[in-house]
């Protein structure tokens, strides 16, 4: 008898709470510079940085828990449904569009708003 080519999961726990992921990714970058700044790294523009616009960790999927929920009092799902990033920039369109691939590419359903650059006028 052949073996099936279809690849049998052990079935989710219908007990397990479903969740989502957000990330305040402003917030999140301005922090994680000044920790990088304050531990002396330096972080370099890349596909899981950018300056004052995203940052990430390589290596870990935004849809995986980030703790280990054995001990929590209400068990959740090792995975999130989704999981979004919320950033802004100042930049045209093609800026913003390579920020959204690369968040998507990070794992992310991306949401980035295109800041209006603030002039300010002095009355002499």
């Amino acid at each position: 008898m052949k073996k099936s080519f279809i690849e049998i999961h052990k079935p989710i726990d219908p007990h397990l709470r479903r969740w989502m992921f957000f990330v305040d990714g402003e917030n999140f970058t301005i922090r994680a510079q000044k920790v990088a700044k304050g531990k002396g790294i330096t972080l370099h523009d890349g596909a899981a940085y950018r300056k004052d616009i995203f940052v990430w960790v390589p290596g870990i999927k935004p849809t995986r828990t980030l703790t280990n929920t054995a001990d929590a009092p209400m068990k959740v799902q090792d995975h999130a449904i989704r999981s979004y990033y919320y950033t802004s920039l100042t930049g045209d369109e093609p800026e913003v569009l390579s920020v959204k691939q690369a968040l998507w590419s990070l794992g992310f359903h991306p949401e980035v708003f295109k800041k209006v650059e603030r002039t300010i006028r002095l009355r002499v």
